[in-house]
């Protein structure tokens, strides 16, 4: 076969005129340029909405709300329609700020004395009645000087403006204010006239009945021993003064009346009459072990010594302890028995040291034990206050004959104590902030202004007014929460 040799290929040539777009191309710019139309239509939107924020806000520059209700707002003055307090006025806060001044040269130090002393008042001292005056720029700069400067810009200071009817009081914090007739026919504000007259306090405090402590004994038997024969068994048992309690043997018993019997023997001495000293002494010895003056007489007529002894009850009451136990040893300083008289109770209850006055031996407590009715003289008043409650104590002895009564019952105690003449107002007219009281006091038909008072005694419903008062004026004696409330609106909307 025959090679045949390769024929070059020849060159195509490339088509001429526009190239056509690929497939799909069409679309994507639609696609493209309806991105682009959403993007900016999203952007104006927003731009429309943030300039109507804006201008609504401006135009919006005080908004009036009740400070009792803040849910009542609107966009104008007037009265709140629940308490019928005037709507307050708050102020947008997105204010522009105020260029930098210049500095300018110091005050003299006199003055600048003035201004600082002013700015900084004390809030519990009474603010002066006379105007103040304020820095416009550096609202904080406030002076009663009306020719004092700004320290800080050196502007003349400006009169404070106070709303309509509005006035300094001499309470820090508080305004003099003016209340319609009609306002005031709707505020619940009663009062109450400062009157001189007796004052009284009602005090009603919790007691407890307890045993009397000077009605209870122990019985010991003063010697070494044990009991052979135990008459009282159980505690709580009554026993009657004279009873038979226990009867209880000793060695010691049997050498004490042997030892009389011969003193006695010796000196042939009759009972009772004055003898010699040895017979005295063993007497004595056995009085001091219990033995009574019918004891001995019996002794000294048997002459026969025995190791016995008959322990009676001194007092009647109820066995309160008992340790003797039939056939039971015991010491010398052993309380057999203890027994506590009921026929007289304690009726003690603690004071508040700050209710002290008028507290004093022979005062009247009224009591209600089991339905019955008591009036009791005080008899005795702790001369210490209880250091942990800070308390003082008190009491009274109830009589208890019948044995109605019962030790640890509690109950309740009233005592009234008059508290002398003075100026009273009612104690729902003080306002008391711990630093200082204040009342306020009807200066005209539906003026109020607040005052500040000095306090004596407290009654159970009333303040006695050391200062501050007068016989005759007219204060507020309820709802001063309100005028409270309406007073530091005013001072507020006073003092930049």
């Amino acid at each position: 076969m025959d090679t045949q040799r390769e024929q070059p290929i020849a060159p195509q040539a490339m088509p001429q005129g526009e190239e056509a777009p690929p497939r799909g191309a069409k679309v994507m710019a639609v696609v493209r340029w309806l991105l682009i139309v959403a993007l900016a239509g999203l952007a104006l939107t927003t731009w429309w909405w943030t300039e109507s924020g804006a201008h609504a806000a401006a135009g919006q520059l005080a908004t009036y709300l009740c400070p009792m209700h803040p849910q009542i707002k609107q966009n104008h003055p007037g009265e709140c329609p629940i308490c019928h307090m005037t709507l307050v006025s708050r102020a947008n806060p997105a204010l522009p700020a105020l260029p930098a001044l210049p500095a300018v040269p110091a005050l003299p130090a006199a003055q600048l004395a003035d201004v600082q002393t002013a700015t900084t008042h004390h809030s519990d001292q009474p603010v002066d009645a006379t105007p103040m005056y304020h820095c416009p720029m550096h609202p904080e700069v406030k002076s009663h000087d009306a020719h004092a400067r700004c320290p800080q810009c050196g502007m003349d200071l400006q009169a404070v403006a106070l709303p309509e009817g509005v006035t300094w009081a001499e309470v820090p914090g508080l305004a003099t204010v003016q209340i319609t007739p009609e306002r005031l026919r709707n505020l619940p504000l009663p009062m109450a006239t400062v009157a001189d007259h007796e004052l009284s306090q009602s005090l009603q405090l919790p007691a407890a009945l307890l045993t009397a402590e000077d009605q209870t004994v122990e019985v010991h038997a003063r010697f070494t021993g044990w009991i052979q024969k135990l008459l009282v068994q159980r505690t709580g048992d009554v026993v009657h003064a004279g009873q038979l309690l226990a009867v209880v043997a000793s060695p010691q018993l049997l050498e004490a009346q042997q030892e009389f019997l011969n003193a006695a023997g010796i000196q042939g001495m009759a009972m009772g009459g004055d003898g010699h000293g040895v017979a005295q002494a063993a007497r004595a010895r056995l009085e001091l072990f219990g033995f009574s003056s019918g004891e001995l007489s019996e002794l000294a007529r048997s002459r026969h010594a025995g190791s016995t002894l008959h322990l009676r009850a001194p007092i009647g009451g109820i066995i309160q302890q008992k340790s003797a136990i039939a056939g039971g040893s015991f010491a010398a300083d052993t309380a057999l028995f203890t027994i506590t008289d009921l026929s007289v109770l304690w009726l003690e209850a603690e004071v508040p040291v700050a209710q002290m006055q008028g507290v004093r031996v022979g005062a009247m407590l009224q009591t209600e034990i089991q339905g019955v009715s008591l009036q009791l003289p005080i008899n005795w008043v702790a001369p210490t206050v209880d250091s942990a409650s800070r308390t003082v104590r008190i009491r009274a002895e109830l009589p208890n004959v019948q044995g109605q009564f019962r030790a640890g019952q509690w109950t309740t105690v009233h005592l009234a104590l008059p508290l002398g003449r003075a100026l009273c107002v009612p104690r729902s007219a003080v306002v008391d902030t711990g630093d200082y009281r204040y009342v306020f006091v009807e200066a005209a038909p539906g003026r109020f202004q607040a005052r500040r008072v000095e306090t004596g005694a407290g009654g159970s419903s009333e303040w006695a007014i050391l200062a501050g008062l007068r016989a005759g004026e007219r204060v507020v004696a309820d709802g001063n929460f309100l005028l409270d409330s309406e007073s530091r609106l005013a001072a507020t909307a006073g003092q930049p």
